[in-house]
């Protein structure tokens, strides 16, 4: 799987960059404006640490991880999305949940998808938003629909216990889910989170709005680093059609179609090159925090999964 995703990211920044001047590329960042290429680059700090007080605001319902549990699995969580499919990194969170704290193995893969779900409504809110404003200089009509499934979805199941459990009730008894065991999980355990936040949801619903709005502000001042001049509402239109390409699955870390997106659709405001050293400052956002998880790393596993068996010359 690993090696498929550097694969396909590798392919696709070829197809994306083959004919840019890479020289170009390098004056660009030779020339970017430091103040503004250390804050945008900073911004990974305050958005990792929101998102690990969010995690620890839902899972202390049940058990309180602690601030330094709930960091170091968010940054061991974004170190394993870069390598697996669809952020199945955070399954690390469910698990540590699950071995350290004693909850349900349902409640536990609830959490983790319970963040999930309220980054598809952030995100989705936003890109509807752009949408509706017009401020794009590109027409994004066709992520409209796909993005107005997304938000309903996602709001029904975040907002209304009763809605909630009858979809996962309804996608369980399709064929294409019948026997998948997490999905089981999910749906004994939803209901149970979901009585548990109660009120505290609708709070979660819009830290998430806030926190996404910090990851749209954050590519909009890579912009700025680069020298381009993107206006700040055109780019809030746009950057949510961005974070969605960066989740296609079987690429490293949405490297590649993350890319692609932004030479694309930044085209009316900025030259390739410069949108090329866009998308390289948006790897920072994936790789910053997977390294921040290394000095944690083997003591959670070890706590997690156990000392590993000892070998047979031992």
């Amino acid at each position: 799987m690993k090696l498929l995703s550097v694969v396909v990211s590798a392919a696709i920044l070829w197809l994306v960059y083959r004919k840019l001047n890479f020289g170009a590329i390098v004056k660009v960042f030779a020339s970017a404006d430091v103040m503004w290429l250390v804050l945008s680059v900073g911004m990974i700090v305050p958005i990792t640490i929101l998102g690990a007080i969010r995690f620890r605001w839902v899972a202390s319902l049940r058990t309180d991880p602690g601030w330094t549990d709930a960091f170091a699995l968010t940054v061991i969580a974004n170190a394993l999305n870069l390598f697996l499919p669809a952020k199945l990194g955070d399954l690390a969170k469910s698990h540590f949940l699950y071995a350290k704290h004693g909850n349900s193995v349902g409640v536990a893969v609830s959490v983790v998808v319970y963040e999930r779900v309220c980054d598809a409504f952030a995100v989705a809110s936003w890109c509807l938003l752009g949408w509706l404003s017009g401020l794009a200089a590109v027409r994004i009509d066709a992520v409209a629909p796909p993005a107005l499934g997304l938000w309903l979805l996602s709001g029904g199941l975040l907002l209304s216990g009763g809605t909630s459990k009858l979809l996962l009730e309804k996608v369980q008894g399709l064929n294409l889910f019948r026997k998948r065991a997490k999905l089981t999980l999910l749906v004994e355990g939803w209901p149970d989170l979901h009585s548990a936040l109660g009120r505290r949801s609708h709070w979660l619903v819009l830290f998430s709005l806030g926190l996404w709005f910090l990851h749209l502000t954050q590519i909009w001042m890579f912009t700025l680093a680069v020298g381009a001049q993107v206006p700040f509402l055109a780019s809030l239109a746009l950057t949510p059609v961005v974070l969605i390409a960066g989740l296609v699955p079987f690429t490293l870390g949405g490297i590649g179609t993350r890319d692609a997106a932004i030479v694309y659709l930044f085209a009316a405001y900025m030259a390739p090159e410069l949108a090329a050293a866009v998308g390289i400052l948006a790897i920072s956002r994936s790789v910053l925090p997977a390294l921040a998880a290394l000095p944690f790393l083997r003591s959670y596993f070890k706590s997690i999964f156990g000392e590993p068996a000892a070998s047979a010359g031992d």
